[in-house]
């Protein structure tokens, strides 16, 4: 199940799969069903974004975030 949080923020995330296309690929976990890998990234604040370019990690966002902020972070890594 989706929380809260998570479910006001799927519009953006649909918007980013769209607008981004095959650039880059979107992984969402479910951290009550993968709690072995929220536990790995140390995941407290949902949603929580990760951006990894060649395997390092780049960016990191805790919380809601408006898509224009995110697409910009996300283009500086592109």
């Amino acid at each position: 199940g989706w929380c809260n949080v998570c479910k006001k923020f799927k519009p953006v995330i649909q918007e980013v799969e769209k607008e981004y296309g095959t650039k880059l690929q979107i992984l969402k976990i479910d951290t009550d069903r993968d709690e072995e890998v929220a536990k790995t990234f140390g995941i407290n604040t949902l949603p929580l974004l990760i951006l990894y370019k060649n395997g390092k990690e780049e960016w990191v966002n805790e919380g809601l975030i408006e898509l224009s902020v995110l697409t910009r972070n996300i283009d500086c890594y592109l």
